[in-house]
């Protein structure tokens, strides 16, 4: 599997909040982001920032989420 880190800027920013819930929620979505993508599959993290606030996507080539759900 290949792992692909992105960002719009080089310059050190800070988030504001509960440092183990933004924690918890980043090893989340990137843990299940890797257990469901195949062997040869792809996940990508990036980030931009827009407005004075970061958007984050996670995304990977796994099964993903039914419609149902």
């Amino acid at each position: 599997m290949e792992l692909s880190l992105s960002g719009s800027e080089n310059k050190n920013k800070y988030l504001v909040g509960s440092e183990s819930m933004i924690s918890q929620i980043f090893y989340n979505l990137v843990y299940n982001a890797i257990i469901y993508t195949p062997e040869k599959g792809l996940v990508k993290v990036g980030y931009s920032i827009k407005n004075n606030k970061y958007l984050v996507s996670i995304s990977d080539t796994g099964i993903g989420i039914s419609n149902q759900n």
